[in-house]
């Protein structure tokens, strides 16, 4: 047994010398980094635009096993600016994060990728991230972000912060374990109030390119302890221009007055979900339903409660009704669901009532 073991890491190493053949000759990474490399669990909160150029990154430099969490499905506007989806995955809406673990195999078999599709929530952020040894951020808005920071504040895990807007992005390795500071040190005030700005402002995908190269760039170096110039990258915010073609950046100071990492009160982390129970998709004309902790639907007792000839697809994750014209629901196990065809809130959650048989709101 253990002769077969030996026998099969040779061939896994030789296999890797010559895959990574060009990466291993860059003198800060060498074979050693490249097994280290195999040994790194990231995962990537977010299979979106950053969120999948991040992941097929990791991938093809040797990360050995990379977790994707998205809650949602492919949409054929996702593509333009995304990695790695299809126009088939958009057809037959698979969730992001399936869509995205699938690309990953193919690009390299013997990559551990696991796909979660859910969303990421105060209840579920400790048991989706714990066992990490980076996060990278491909979400798009800023309640999550807080969440993974409170927990890489309370655990010490490294992450990635992103963020991308018509022809700019924004890259930060924040890293409170080693002394740097946290979000919130920079962010004092946020606020998901108001609209996206890719509903408003758009996104152009080479800005995304850049953001998800200069993300990655950062966990290599943070990862492999590869130092340049005496940077100290935990306290360096990057500012990237895919229109002017530039990279600027600035100094953070970590704050003695900062709720988490400095008095360590991890309000994001620890609060009930408080989120909307409907909201408007970014992007789209859909609405978002996302019930309490624990509100999983049984598609087989929502077969018993629609006409079958309204069902356009089940798969081993989500189960479509037609509704009306133009309108249809996809439902999730874990609850939630995508009201495509109106940005009514009220109608969506009672279009969700009717199919699902569970209550919103009293």
């Amino acid at each position: 047994m253990e002769a077969a073991m030996r026998a099969s890491l040779s061939m896994r190493l030789l296999e890797d010398i010559e895959r990574f053949s060009r990466l291993f000759l860059v003198k800060e990474i060498g074979i050693q980094g490249i097994r280290k490399l195999r040994e790194v669990k990231a995962a990537v909160v977010g299979c979106g635009a950053t969120g999948t150029h991040i992941a097929e990154l990791l991938v093809r430099v040797g990360v050995g096993r990379v977790t994707v969490i998205d809650k949602d499905f492919v949409d054929i506007s996702n593509i333009y600016r995304t990695a790695l989806f299809t126009e088939e995955d958009a057809r037959q809406a698979v969730p992001k994060a399936v869509a995205c673990a699938r690309a990953l195999k193919k690009i390299d078999s013997s990559v551990d990728v696991r796909p979660i599709v859910t969303k990421l929530t105060p209840a579920n952020a400790e048991d989706l991230l714990k066992g990490h040894d980076i996060i990278l951020d491909g979400t798009d808005n800023f309640t999550a972000r807080l969440i993974i920071n409170d927990f890489s504040v309370k655990y010490g895990v490294p992450w990635v912060l992103t963020g991308v807007g018509t022809w700019y992005g924004n890259v930060w390795l924040i890293d409170p374990a080693r002394g740097g500071p946290c979000m919130r040190c920079l962010f004092t005030r946020v606020s998901d109030e108001g609209p996206n700005v890719c509903d408003v402002l758009g996104v152009v995908t080479t800005a995304v390119s850049l953001v998800a190269s200069v993300a990655v760039s950062l966990a290599l170096r943070h990862l492999l302890r590869i130092e340049s110039n005496n940077e100290d990258l935990p306290r360096t915010y990057f500012v990237i221009d895919a229109k002017r073609i530039s990279i600027d950046s600035f100094k953070v100071t970590r704050r003695a007055d900062c709720p988490a990492c400095g008095k360590r009160i991890f309000e994001y982390l620890n609060k009930a979900f408080k989120e909307e129970v409907a909201k408007p998709v970014c992007g789209t004309k859909a609405v978002e339903i996302t019930p309490g902790k624990g509100q999983g639907i049984s598609f087989e007792e929502v077969k018993k409660r629609v006409d079958e000839k309204r069902i356009v697809s089940v798969t081993e994750y989500t189960m479509k009704i037609l509704v009306s014209e133009g309108v249809s629901i996809t439902l999730f196990r874990d609850g939630r669901a995508i009201i495509d065809g109106t940005t009514d809130v009220d109608e969506a959650i009672r279009i969700y009532e009717e199919v699902t048989g569970i209550k919103l709101r009293e």
